[in-house]
C-alpha cells in the first residue's frame, strides 16, 4: 500500500512506533513510502519488538532499505512503514531489464549483507531471497524485510510482512534449519518443519541461491514442485544448480563462489568479507544468444 500525504498523530519518541489517525493518511519525512500490514492485531508492544525497531532504525547504508518504524491503524493493526522503491522487487526488475550487470546486483546484496554482519553486534537478515530485495532509482539493490518479521511472528503470529513466494522459505533456507539432525529426512514421518533461528553463515547460504535466482531467472530448485521435494534435494547435497543453467556452469569463477557458500556444513562456508571479495574478482561470461 502507498502512503501519500500524511501526518502522523502520535509518535513514541524515536522509537519508530507510530499511531495513524482518520482522514487522508501522510508519509514520515514527507517521502512516499511503502506500509506492510501484519494480519493480527498487536495490543501490546513488547520489548523485544521495541529494541528492534530501534535496531532497524539505525541502519544506515546504501544496500539496506529505509525503515521508518511501526504504524498503528485503527484497531491497533501494525504495519511496517519503509521507503517506497518504485523499481520494486529485483525479480520484478529483471524481468524489464533482462540486459542489467547482473554481477553488480549480486555484489550489492552481498554489500548488504556484509555491513549487516559486520556491526556490533552483528545483525542476521534471515530471510533473504529475491523478493525480499528492493532496487532504488539509481538501480541499486537493497535489502528489506529482515529481523522484524519474525518477531512480529512471535507476537502476534504468522504476518503478512514478507512477500509470499511459491514454497515459502524453503529454498532459500540452509538444510541446518530444514530438518532435525536427529530424525532421518527420507522418513514419511510427516513433513518436516523448518527449524527457528537464523545465522550468518544461514544468510552466507541464501546470498548464493539469491544470486542463483538472479543469474538464471527462476527460484533455487525451480524444477521441484514441492517443498518436500526442495527439502529431500537439499538434504542429498544437490544445488540448485541445473544441466540447463549452461550461462552459469560456464562463468566458473561465479559457480565456484556459489558452491563454497553451499557447504552443507556451515563452518566451512565463508565470511560475508571473502564473500564480496570474491564477488569483486570474477564476472558471468558473455551471454550467449538464445
Amino acid at each position: 500500500m502507498l502512503i501519500r500525504n500524511t501526518a502522523l498523530r502520535r509518535s513514541q519518541g524515536a522509537s519508530g512506533v507510530f499511531e495513524t489517525g482518520r482522514g487522508p493518511r501522510t508519509c514520515a519525512k514527507g517521502a512516499p513510502v511503502i506500509q506492510r500490514s501484519i494480519k493480527h492485531s498487536l495490543i501490546v508492544l513488547p520489548k523485544r519488538l521495541n529494541r528492534e525497531v530501534n535496531v532497524l532504525r539505525r541502519l544506515k547504508h546504501p544496500n539496506v532499505a529505509q525503515f521508518y518504524g511501526i504504524a498503528f491503524h485503527q484497531g491497533r493493526r501494525p504495519s511496517v512503514v519503509m521507503k517506497w522503491y518504485e523499481r520494486g522487487t529485483t525479480p520484478d526488475y529483471l524481468k524489464s531489464q533482462p540486459d542489467v550487470d547482473r554481477m553488480g546486483l549480486i555484489r550489492d546484496v552481498a554489500k548488504g549483507l556484509e555491513y549487516l554482519h559486520t556491526l556490533e553486534p552483528p545483525v542476521v537478515h534471515g530471510d533473504l531471497k529475491g523478493s525480499n530485495t528492493l532496487v532504488d532509482e539509481d538501480g541499486r539493490v537493497v535489502l528489506s524485510d529482515f529481523g522484524l518479521s519474525k518477531v512480529l511472528e512471535e507476537v502476534s503470529g504468522p504476518s503478512g510482512f514478507t512477500t509470499t513466494q511459491p514454497g515459502g522459505s524453503i529454498r532459500w533456507l540452509a538444510p541446518e534449519f530444514l530438518f532435525d539432525p536427529d530424525k532421518d529426512p527420507d522418513s514419511d514421518s510427516g513433513n518436516p518443519e523448518p527449524a527457528v533461528g537464523c545465522t550468518t553463515a544461514g544468510d552466507i547460504w541464501a546470498l548464493a541461491s539469491v544470486a542463483y535466482e538472479f543469474i538464471s531467472g527462476i527460484y533455487p530448485y525451480g524444477d521441484e514442485k514441492f517443498d518436500w521435494n526442495v527439502i529431500q534435494a537439499i538434504s542429498k547435497g544437490r544445488t540448485p544448480v541445473r544441466t540447463v543453467d549452461t550461462w552459469l556452469l560456464e562463468s566458473v569463477d561465479v559457480l565456484d563462489v556459489l558452491k563454497k557458500c553451499w557447504a552443507q556444513d556451515p563452518a566451512q562456508r565463508p565470511r560475508i568479507r571473502d564473500v564480496c571479495q570474491m564477488f569483486s574478482l570474477c564476472e558471468m561470461v558473455p551471454r550467449k544468444a538464445s
